[in-house]
């Protein structure tokens, strides 16, 4: 079964660069200051790790196509992990973990429970918005492409006008392509979009290139995945280390460069059948450094923000607090609490406490959340899922205005 994981909805939160910076610029351990930033000598990180005799990598178990504990195959980013290590003279080793939360992930970094995360956009905002990590150059291209059916005449971006498109929830196709009239078929995870393809229900989807790559490998000859993606949905990918750790991290850069040159980050692409993207119609993102360059059009992530959120007409004012205070009392009411005021014996979240971004929090009310309270046997539903409890977008979007008009525990009412 597909799960939404951190690397399947790694960019499904980048709705813009700040939601990165907020899933992944995490606290934990507190980071050593990077040497290039705080003018100290770095900490002898290749010594550490030469002395260990492992450089050990943070990865989901159960993630493919980017990681996997079981034998071969073992996923893209572990494949070249074990390459990046031999150039570096010692094995690979493993930190396995669950990879459903972004904050708790790269915490194990953070933590220094391992040396390296990889599959992390080394975008500019990226880059600058995190306060425990450094960055390698980019090992490859990614971001999101076009997967078809063979006999389907698509063959750019511009075609998409006439189709229903399949995109996973909460992504940056689902918003972009939103606000540009696109019809979108919504789908919880990758594979689901690929199924509706197969049936014939849809004839296209605009999926992370990886899971794109992966799943049409899985599928034989039926289906192609296009390596011209547009400017906004390109994203370099690289790996991060912890901050203090840059000697490692120049250490890694000469390795990237040694196995791009002999042509194994090819090989491995090309094993898992990922597609190293071009940017077509516009200005490329450079595949040896980081992007110079945010895309221009960001979906409103301010409530205030007079454009509306995600590309509808719900704003903060009076009409849609109200709506949104309605929409609570039917679907949140019984477990968060009246007035957003948690009194549940179940020590189900207080909603006035949330620190998530919007694209955060529409992501979960659409594909739920298990409970992390090991007493509690209370789960979230899917408020989007078809068949579940529908929201609409609206819907959901008033009720995030409501909740954010509520005044914060300890404020005066």
């Amino acid at each position: 079964m597909e799960r939404n994981t951190v690397k399947s909805v790694l960019l499904a939160l980048v709705v813009s660069p700040a939601i990165l910076t907020s899933a992944y610029a995490v606290g934990g351990a507190k980071p050593k200051p990077d040497a290039e930033t705080a003018g100290t000598k770095s900490t002898p990180a290749v010594d550490r790790v030469k002395a260990r005799g492992e450089l050990v990598m943070c990865a989901d178990p159960y993630n493919m196509p980017y990681s996997e504990s079981t034998p071969e195959p073992n996923g893209l980013d572990v494949d070249i992990a074990r390459e990046i290590a031999s150039e570096l003279g010692v094995k690979l080793g493993h930190y396995w973990w669950r990879q459903t939360s972004g904050r708790r992930s790269v915490r194990q970094l953070s933590e220094q429970k391992c040396d390296v995360f990889l599959g992390l956009p080394v975008s500019d905002d990226f880059v600058k918005g995190s306060r425990s990590m450094v960055f390698t150059k980019p090992y490859y291209m990614g971001g999101f492409a076009i997967i078809k059916r063979k006999d389907s005449k698509v063959a750019s971006f511009d075609d998409l006008k006439d189709k229903k498109v399949g995109v996973q929830m909460v992504t940056v196709p689902d918003v972009r392509l939103a606000t540009e009239g696109v019809k979108r078929s919504l789908h919880r995870t990758p594979d689901s979009a690929v199924k509706a393809i197969l049936a014939g229900e849809i004839e296209v989807g605009v999926l992370t290139s990886a899971a794109a790559g992966w799943l049409a490998k899985k599928h034989g000859d039926k289906l192609e995945v296009l390596a011209t993606t547009r400017q906004d949905f390109a994203y370099p990918m690289g790996i991060g280390v912890n901050k203090g750790d840059a000697d490692l991290r120049d250490a890694i850069n000469k390795a990237i460069d040694k196995i791009k040159a002999d042509g194994r980050i090819q090989k491995t692409l090309d094993k898992y059948n990922v597609r190293n993207l071009k940017v077509g119609g516009a200005k490329k993102k450079s595949d040896a450094s980081p992007a110079t360059e945010a895309p221009k059009k960001e979906a409103a992530a301010d409530p205030a923000n007079e454009e509306g959120l995600f590309g509808t007409n719900v704003v903060a004012d009076k009409k849609n607090i109200k709506r949104g205070k309605n929409h609570y009392k039917q679907a949140c009411y019984k477990c968060h609490g009246p007035n957003v005021i948690s009194g549940n014996p179940n020590n189900l979240p207080d909603l006035r406490t949330f620190k998530g971004t919007v694209e955060e929090y529409v992501g979960i009310v659409l594909a739920g959340r298990m409970s992390t309270n090991p007493s509690s046997t209370f789960n979230m539903p899917a408020f989007g899922e078809e068949g579940n409890i529908p929201y609409s977008m609206e819907e959901i979007l008033q009720m995030w205005v409501y909740i954010q008009d509520q005044p914060k525990p300890g404020s005066a009412s």
